[in-house]
This record gives C-alpha cells, sequence and structure tokens, in this order.
C-alpha cells in the first residue's frame, strides 16, 4: 500500500511540474528569431523596477529574468509585486500559482525542503482562488486549484474544485478520470484519510 500511495505522489508530482512548466510557457517572454525584442537580463530588469517601482510589467519582466536563471523564489517575490499592481490579471495570477507549484516540486526534491513544500502548495492553491473569483467559469482553473489543494493536504478543497471543473466541463477529455479521482478521494475521507 505505501508502494502506491507513493506512485500516485510522484505521478501527482510530476504533473505539478508539467502544469508548472506550461504555466510559465504560456506567459513567458517570446525571442523574435527575427531580430525582434528579447527579454531583459536580470540587471535590466532589476533597474527598469527601481528606476518605475509602481511599473507593473518591469515587476513581470523581472519575474520572467529570474524564472529564466532558476531563481524561483525570487520571481515569485518579483510577480508577487505585479500581481498587487495588477490584481485583475488572471494570467499573471495563474503565472504566480505555476511558480509556487515550481517552487512546491523543488522543494520536495530536497530532504531538508519537503515540509516547506506544504506551504507552496497552499500558496498555489490561495493563488488560484484568487483566479476563481476572477474567472468563475474557467475549469482549467478549478483543475488547477484542486490539484493544488490536493498536495497542501486540503482533501475537501479539492474535491469542491474537482466537482467544480466536472460541472463547468462534463465532457472534458479528462473529466473520465477526474471523476475516478474524486470517487477515490470522497472514499479515502469516508474511511478516515486525510490528504
Amino acid at each position: 500500500m505505501l508502494r502506491t500511495v507513493l506512485t500516485r505522489k510522484r505521478r501527482l508530482a510530476g504533473l505539478v511540474l508539467v502544469l508548472a512548466v506550461l504555466g510559465f510557457g504560456a506567459t513567458a517572454c517570446s525571442d523574435d528569431s527575427e531580430g525582434g525584442d528579447r527579454p531583459p537580463s536580470v540587471a535590466e530588469a532589476r533597474k527598469a523596477t527601481e528606476e518605475n517601482p509602481n511599473d507593473p510589467e518591469a515587476w513581470r519582466d523581472l519575474s520572467t529574468a529570474l524564472q529564466t536563471t532558476g531563481a524561483t523564489t525570487s520571481a515569485i517575490a518579483a510577480l508577487n509585486r505585479y500581481a498587487k499592481l495588477r490584481p485583475k490579471d488572471s494570467d499573471g495570477l495563474r503565472q504566480l500559482g505555476a511558480l509556487y507549484l515550481a517552487q512546491a516540486v523543488e522543494r520536495q526534491q530536497s530532504p531538508e525542503r519537503v515540509p516547506t513544500a506544504k506551504a507552496s502548495f497552499e500558496q498555489a492553491a490561495a493563488t488560484y482562488r484568487r483566479i476563481v473569483a476572477l474567472k468563475p467559469k474557467l475549469p482549467s482553473v478549478r483543475l488547477e486549484l484542486g490539484q493544488a489543494a490536493e498536495q497542501a493536504g486540503d482533501t475537501a478543497a479539492a474535491i469542491a474544485a474537482y466537482r467544480a471543473f466536472l460541472r463547468l466541463a462534463p465532457n472534458d477529455p479528462n473529466a473520465p478520470l477526474v471523476r475516478r479521482h474524486v470517487n477515490q478521494l470522497v472514499k479515502k475521507v469516508a474511511a478516515g484519510g486525510s490528504g
């Protein structure tokens, strides 16, 4: 049984990592191969935030530059500043949620940092809740919320998010898998299991 739980956790961690990568890909700056704009370096982006600390795009550029160097925690801080300046930008929030997920996965890879991974999953779930408040009919965000909440150990919130996904997208190709997973979670809760 323990082997099954560990295998499932590895699969979920892999799924979280995929979501994190997809989150970055959807919002990262692109390098136009025909001589167009190149993303700013960390130094250039940091200078732009110092020159105009209320420029949300400067903070997002800094976050993107930091992501490319692997400085996830600093990228999160910069994107949080962006989100304060643009609190209704669901794309920016989605990128922030993906960064928290990436941070959680990074922390799971290091035994001494595993206990802090839960906090990152909780931050991701909180970020996805903000997006749900802005875009309540977007099924993919409900799915991402469910995954983050589940990884954070909040099974009840995960079940609610997954069920909302199924209500919003009953014919989605992932719906059968999500239905089975919800049933497993419900059985687990009924049997006295937590998360």
